[in-house]
């Protein structure tokens, strides 16, 4: 290996027809390599589809139709992978676990096709709680006006047993008028 020149033009012209070679194979094979990438992803090997499809090399004819499969494949595993863990947050809002399912939701990829799910699940997320605290806060102001009506009601009570005593009182000044404590007080 330390002999080889590279400016011998020999090298240079088995490198080139290796290359030729590789190139050749591959766009002779590509059809039968397609069939298999489409069968991985059937299967749901998304994976092993994109390493198939990294093994072809650029200078391949049909290289655009490879770059577009795969687009397709990380698209398809993006769009997996969102709808996982829009349904692990799904859960974990169900467990009254917030925190982890917003954390579920800045894991999901901007660039999955479905990703516009995960902005829906967020707005529903805020309405839902813009409405528990809307709720809430009316649960307060009935809770609170409450209390007023009760401290209004023990005033009056209050106010109520001492127009009672007083009349209780004048009643008795005036048993010696001949008026009995319930003529004193309804008029009778």
């Amino acid at each position: 290996i330390n002999k080889l020149n590279v400016n011998d033009a020999r090298l240079s012209k088995l490198l080139r027809d290796a290359r030729t070679s590789i190139d050749a194979f591959y766009e002779r094979q590509m059809p039968n390599l397609m069939k298999k990438v489409d069968t991985m992803i059937a299967t749901e090997k998304y994976e092993e589809a994109l390493a198939a499809l990294s093994l072809i090399p650029e200078s391949v004819a049909q290289y655009n139709e490879v770059c577009d499969k795969r687009v397709e494949v990380y698209n398809r595993v993006l769009e997996i992978e969102t709808s996982r863990l829009l349904a692990e947050a799904d859960n974990l809002v169900r467990m009254g676990r917030i925190d982890e399912a917003l954390e579920k939701c800045r894991m999901a990829d901007v660039m999955s096709p479905n990703y516009g799910d995960v902005v829906a699940f967020l707005k529903r997320l805020d309405e839902e709680a813009a409405a528990a605290e809307a709720v809430m806060l009316e649960q307060k102001r009935l809770e609170a006006e409450a209390a007023r009506s009760r401290e209004n009601m023990d005033q009056c009570a209050k106010s109520k047993g001492e127009n009672i005593k007083e009349e209780i009182r004048k009643s008795k000044s005036n048993e010696s008028g001949g008026k009995s404590i319930s003529q004193s007080l309804f008029g009778l």
